[in-house]
Formats: C-alpha cells, sequence, structure tokens
C-alpha cells in the first residue's frame, strides 16, 4: 500500500471521464461511475458503447460491487462476455443502499489498491455509480489520507463533475454511507491478524476424526487438501496479503464465506467426484452436475464457466460450447477446469494413460484451450504419481513429478510447457500473482509448493505451510491454494490438514443444497 500512496495523486476537479456517468479518481489509473452495461434487457449483441469506452481508457480491471450474479439483488445485462477477452472482473458485491462490513471493504479496498501496485487501470463501479461506488472511492480517499472526516464528501463532489451526467443525485448516496466514509480511518484493516490457524476462541476436536494411512490417507489426501486450499484463500480472494501476511482460516471475502467454507472451486470438484464410482467416471454425468450446479444460481461463478454453462442446458452438448467459446475467444484460458481436477486422478490410480484421457475430457466441458486441458493433465497425473508412489518417511520430487506429465500432451505445447515450468520452478511465487489465467495459477500453486521449505522436525507441516505461501500470492487466492492442496494432499495426506482446519472445512454441492461435511467429502474420495 506504501507504494500506491507515494505515486498516485487525486485527479483534477471535475476531470471528465471516458463514459458520461464516470470520473477520475487517480487520472489514467482509477475511476469510478456507474454500471458498463445495460439493466435488464435481455438484449444481446455487441459490446455496449459505455463498455468500449472505458476499455478505451485503458481499463483491465473492473470492480463490480453489484450483486448482478443468478439469483442477486440487481437484475442487469451482466457485461462479462464484452470484456472477456480484454480485462478481469473482481466481483465484490454490496447490498443497494447498503454499507458493508469493515472487513469487506476491507478486501475492496485492498484488491483496488493491490491491482494499482501491479500497474493496473481500474473501474469501480455499482449501478449507478452514487451510494456503493461513492462510499468505496470515499473510503479509498481516507485510506490513504486524501482526506479527512470533514472534506471527504466535498472532495468526492469536487471529483464527480467529472460525470457530466450523474450529477442528479448525492454520492454516496444514503445517510448511512455518508457516516461510514466519514468514519473510515487510514489505519483500519492495517490490523496483525492472528498466526497460521488461530482463532479467537477454541473448539474441541470431534472425536469422529479418522486417521487414515498409507494410500488412502493420500486419496482423500488430495481432495480435502484442496477443499481446505479453496476454504483457506477464500477470504482473501482478490487480495494481495503479501509474502509476510499472517493467514487464517477467515471467511468473509466478497462472498460472505463463512470460516472454513469452500467456494465454487470445491463444489464443481465434488461434482466430478459424484459421478466417479470405484475407478469408473461417467463423463456424460459429469456434465450433467456441473449445468444442475449452474441452475443452482451459485454465489460464484468464473466468467469463463459461467459463459459456457449458459450456453445450453444439454449435458451432451456442453464440450462442443466449450469449443465454440474458444473459437470465439482463441486467447481466453481460464483456470476454471485447473481448480477441480483433483479428484480426476483417484479414478484411475495405476493407469497415467487413462488419468490423462479423462483430465482432457473433463477440461474440455468448460475449458477446452489447449493451455486449460495441458494444465490439467500435468497436474492431474503429478497427483497420481504423488498418490501411488510417495514414501511418506523419503523424500518427493515435486519438480519431477510435474515433469513426468509432459509427455500426455500433446506434442506442439511439451517444449512450450517444459519452459513454463522453468519459471515457476525459478519463482519467487510472488511472480505469479496475476493468476486467473490457467498458465499464472499453475505456476503459483508449483512455486507456492516448491519455494516453501519442509521442516525437519515435522514434515506434513509442509502442507499448511505451501497453503499459506500460495494465498499470499494474491489474486484468485481460493483456486490457487485448492490446486496447490490438490497434490499437497495426494503427498502429505488427509493426516498433513491441522485439526483446526479440519474441523471447520465445510461446503455444499451447490447452492440450497445439504451441507456437506468432511467425513462426507473424504467417503465420496475413497469411492471414487
Amino acid at each position: 500500500m506504501g507504494n500506491v500512496k507515494q505515486h498516485l495523486e487525486v485527479a483534477a476537479d471535475g476531470l471528465i471521464g471516458p463514459t458520461s456517468r464516470s470520473y477520475w479518481v487517480v487520472e489514467g489509473r482509477l475511476m469510478a461511475g456507474a454500471y458498463p452495461g445495460k439493466k435488464d434487457t435481455g438484449e444481446t449483441g455487441g459490446r455496449p458503447e459505455v463498455t468500449q469506452q472505458l476499455l478505451d481508457a485503458g481499463t483491465d480491471v473492473f470492480v463490480n460491487l453489484t450483486e448482478d450474479l443468478p439469483g442477486g439483488g440487481d437484475r442487469l445485462d451482466r457485461y462479462d462476455e464484452h470484456v472477456v477477452d480484454r480485462a478481469d472482473i473482481i466481483r465484490l458485491p454490496i447490498r443497494d443502499l447498503d454499507v458493508p462490513t469493515v472487513d469487506h471493504m476491507v478486501d475492496i479496498l485492498d484488491a483496488i489498491d493491490g491491482c494499482l501496485a501491479e500497474g493496473r487501470t481500474v473501474y469501480v463501479h455499482c449501478w449507478g455509480g452514487f451510494g456503493r461506488t461513492g462510499t468505496v472511492v470515499g473510503c479509498w480517499l481516507r485510506r490513504h489520507g486524501l482526506a479527512t472526516a470533514d472534506t471527504v464528501q466535498d472532495l468526492v463532489d469536487r471529483l464527480r463533475l467529472g460525470a457530466v451526467d450523474g450529477q442528479h443525485r448525492r454520492s454516496p448516496e444514503m445517510p448511512d454511507q455518508r457516516r461510514f466514509i466519514e468514519d473510515w480511518a487510514e489505519d483500519i484493516g492495517a490490523e496483525i491478524d492472528p498466526p497460521v490457524g488461530g482463532s479467537s476462541h477454541s473448539q474441541a476436536l470431534p472425536e469422529d476424526r479418522v486417521r487414515h494411512e498409507g494410500m488412502n490417507d493420500r486419496i482423500l489426501g488430495a481432495v480435502l487438501g484442496s477443499a481446505t486450499g479453496d476454504a483457506l484463500g477464500a477470504g482473501y480472494e482478490f487480495t494481495h496479503p503479501g509474502p509476510d501476511a499472517h493467514i487464517r482460516m477467515k471467511g468473509g471475502g466478497g462472498f460472505g464465506w463463512e470460516p472454513g467454507e469452500w467456494t465454487d472451486d470445491t463444489q464443481m470438484a465434488v461434482a466430478v467426484l459424484d459421478a466417479a464410482d470405484g475407478g469408473d467416471l461417467d463423463v456424460d454425468a459429469v456434465a450433467a452436475n456441473f449445468l444442475a450446479w449452474f441452475g443452482s444460481m451459485p454465489a460464484d461463478v468464473g466468467i469463463q464457466t459461467g459463459l459456457v454453462l449458459g450456453a445450453t442446458d444439454e449435458p451432451a452438448d456442453l464440450a462442443a460450447c466449450a469449443m465454440d467459446f474458444l473459437r470465439t475467444h482463441p486467447k481466453r484460458a481460464g483456470n476454471g477446469g485447473l481448480m477441480r481436477t483433483s479428484p480426476v486422478a483417484l479414478t484411475a490410480l495405476g493407469d497415467r494413460d487413462l488419468v490423462a484421457d479423462r483430465a482432457n475430457a473433463v477440461a474440455s466441458l468448460t475449458h477446452a484451450h489447449p493451455d486449460s486441458v495441458a494444465a490439467c493433465v500435468i497436474w492431474s497425473l503429478a497427483i497420481e504419481e504423488a498418490i501411488t508412489s510417495s514414501d511418506p518417511a523419503g523424500s518427493f520430487d515435486w519438480e519431477a513429478a510435474v515433469r513426468r506429465g509432459l509427455d500426455h500432451i500433446v506434442e506442439d505445447r511439451q517444449h512450450r510447457w517444459a519452459s513454463l515450468i522453468d519459471e515457476a520452478v525459478e519463482g519467487p511465487p510472488e511472480r505469479f500473482n496475476k493468476n486467473g489465467w490457467v498458465v499464472t495459477a499453475f505456476q503459483a500453486a508449483l512455486a507456492a509448493i516448491v519455494h516453501t521449505p519442509v521442516p525437519d522436525d515435522n514434515p506434513k507441516a509442509h502442507l499448511r505451510d505451501s497453503l499459506v505461501a500460495a494465498v499470499r500470492i494474491g489474486y484468485d487466492t481460493d483456486t490457487v491454494a485448492a490446486i496447490a492442496g490438490g497434490l499437497l494432499g495426494a503427498r502429505w495426506g488427509a493426516s498433513a490438514v491441522p485439526d483446526e482446519w479440519w474441523q471447520v472445512i465445510h461446503g455444499s454441492r451447490r447452492n440450497g443444497s445439504p451441507l456437506v461435511g468432511v467425513l462426507e467429502l473424504e467417503s465420496l474420495a475413497l469411492g471414487a
């Protein structure tokens, strides 16, 4: 945050924004305003003019404060498809006319500052650009010492003169929102979190935790390690904690996760597990499970995943829809296939060709780009090797296990991926913080693992330490930690998951379905 303070200056009063309902907060770097799309028209077609204007102004990150996801409170035509090849969307929703919690505002400000520190150009918006947007802008100005409680409203008013068609309402709009920015302070959110695994109160360890051994422990670890990483990273998504941050199982984040609650990453992994039975994997059933999950209006859906799943109701057509997406977005290779790939290895242990084929097939249901498929094949094979070949008392060569998967991807990608693995091994992990792309998500997970020392006195603590390192990288923290956790758990076993994390891990198959606890997750893993 310090570098952001040193190099960014507030824009001149009334600097005209790139659209008639937007304004500059920091010229060339940070904009704020109205929704860059349409309101519930049901229209389709070309890119809306306002979206194009914002992209032309250099926007490569949209911080979306609306509840425009399925089931949300804002009925809007989502603009995702119009920016998919040009910008990222960070969803950190606030209820309309309301204020966020303090922790949620800290997450929003951290996301903005992290993107600015990377040199990116950010557009913050709600629907009208008044209430929620003005609240965030006011708190951002307060955080950086650019306004006091007495001056912040006046500064927001002067900046907003640049939104030539946005002068008909106050911003922030509601009295509670205006009080919120006046009460904000520079040091909010600067507190040191409790140490890893710490909590404000102790909980008794459930008596029903079973300590498995040998290969069964590692099979369970591939699934539980991924779910644990997902839940650990959920509270830090779209933020940039940094290499020295204390990381804990805190929940929260943009979607208000409970401590220990897994996200869409594990929900989709469970959809794969539900289609597996004693070594068989029904890919058509996986597709049906994905569509059922999407139809439940989950809290979080990746952009590419949502666009592909939203294109059909027929499981048999899903892979074709993924190919259609690839043809229209040939450079788009999201990480949504890799985040859910851990269970695939469990369905074909000892048959590496079959693992590769199934990883390819499951990835291609939504992510058909050759890099997405390659990443899933390589990572699934590394998990298979860790489960079947690991000697818990010996060493394990993470890099070699990953490289051995190269022979199973298409030949024209092998040299490229060998070089990408080189980059990850060279590190450092924080180099890979733009990890919404499958390549950098893969590299971030691998770098977190290989650059984290294995403690001599407690080797299994490497799982905990590596997951913390994965979250510290920042941005898509739940996904990177979920990817890393699958391989870490396959090596160290479910028994390596700390008790204080194990006792709170939970989630659901889909929105509105009964909770799934650790014991049911373990049963699914052993039955795969």
